[in-house]
C-alpha cells in the first residue's frame, strides 16, 4: 500500500459492496459494514459539541446497509471530491502492505481519546497491528475545545520528529489536567521532552517552526474536510466511526474485515 487515502465515500467495487451483499444471512447482520452500522447506532463516547454525529438507521436493514456503504454526512455545503490523501500526515503503525487500514483523528486533550489509547488501542495493536493485519495511522489535530490543544499537538509532532511520538503521546494523555491548565505550555512540553531524553533545544525550536505549524494546520484542515466533528474519529477502510467504541466491537469489526480480505499480507 504505497499511498494511504481516505474516501468521503466508499467505492462500490466488487471487493466492498459485493462482499456486503453476499455476507447477509438470515437471523442477523454478519458483514463488517453491518457491524460498523451497529457501532455508530449505539451511544458512542466522543469529545465534541455534536458527538456522536453519525445518526442511527431509521429505515430497513437493507437500505441502511446500502447507505452505510455510500456517502457519509459531510458538513453543510460540502460535497465529496477526490479521495483525500493523508499519506504525509500523522504517524503510521503496522505493515505498509496490510490489507486493512484505519486512520484515526484524535485530540490529546480529549478524555475519550485518552481512555481509548490507554485501554483499547494496546489490545488492538497487539492483535492486529503488530501481526501485520492492520495498518494504523494516527493523525493528531486540535478540535478547538481544549486549552493548549494546538500546542499539545505540536508537542506530539515535534517528539515524532525525533522518533518518540508514541512516548510523548502517552505522556500528553497522562498529564491532560496539567498542560490544559498551564500558562506556559511550551516550557512544560520542553520539560517533558528533556525528561524523556530528547534533544530539548531541538524540540523547543521545533515548537516554533513554521513548517510544523503548517503541518498541524494541514491536519486540522483534513479533519474538517472529512467532516470530523468529534474525537476520536476513525476511518475504517474509509468508513467513518466516531467515538471510543467498546473493545469487543472494534475487535469484531477488524476481525471480520481481515477475514474477508484474506488475512494478513
Amino acid at each position: 500500500m504505497s499511498r494511504l487515502r481516505v474516501r468521503a465515500w466508499v467505492t462500490k467495487r466488487e471487493g466492498a459492496h459485493g462482499a456486503m451483499r453476499s455476507g447477509r444471512r438470515s437471523g442477523g447482520l454478519h458483514t463488517p459494514a453491518a457491524i460498523l452500522l451497529l457501532a455508530v447506532a449505539g451511544s458512542l463516547a466522543a469529545c465534541g459539541e455534536n458527538a456522536p454525529w453519525i445518526q442511527p438507521p431509521t429505515e430497513g436493514v437493507a437500505r441502511a446497509l446500502d447507505q452505510a456503504m455510500g456517502p457519509f454526512p459531510l458538513p453543510p455545503g460540502q460535497v465529496p471530491q477526490e479521495p483525500v490523501n493523508v499519506t504525509a500526515l500523522g504517524y503510521d503503525q503496522g505493515s505498509p502492505t496490510a490489507r486493512i487500514s484505519v486512520v484515526e483523528f484524535s485530540d490529546f486533550g480529549c478524555g475519550y481519546c485518552r481512555r481509548f489509547h490507554e485501554a483499547t488501542y494496546p489490545v488492538l495493536k497487539a492483535e492486529f497491528i503488530d501481526t501485520g493485519k492492520v495498518r494504523w495511522k494516527y493523525v493528531p489535530f486540535a478540535i478547538g475545545m481544549f486549552p493548549n490543544g494546538s500546542e499539545a499537538a505540536l508537542a506530539g509532532d515535534c517528539a515524532g520528529a525525533q522518533g518518540n511520538f508514541d512516548a510523548m503521546s502517552a505522556r500528553l494523555y497522562g498529564t491532560q489536567g496539567e498542560w490544559r491548565s498551564t500558562r506556559e505550555p511550551f516550557n512544560l512540553f520542553t520539560g517533558f521532552a528533556r525528561e524523556m531524553g530528547l534533544d530539548a533545544d531541538r524540540f523547543a525550536a521545533c515548537l516554533l517552526d513554521p513548517q510544523r505549524h503548517a503541518r498541524l494546520e494541514a491536519s486540522n484542515n483534513m479533519a474538517s474536510r472529512l467532516g470530523v466533528r468529534g474525537t476520536p474519529t476513525f476511518f475504517v477502510q474509509g468508513q467513518p466511526v466516531q467515538g471510543a467504541i467498546p473493545l469487543e466491537m472494534f475487535r469484531e469489526i477488524l476481525s471480520r474485515m481481515v477475514e474477508e480480505a484474506g488475512g494478513e499480507e
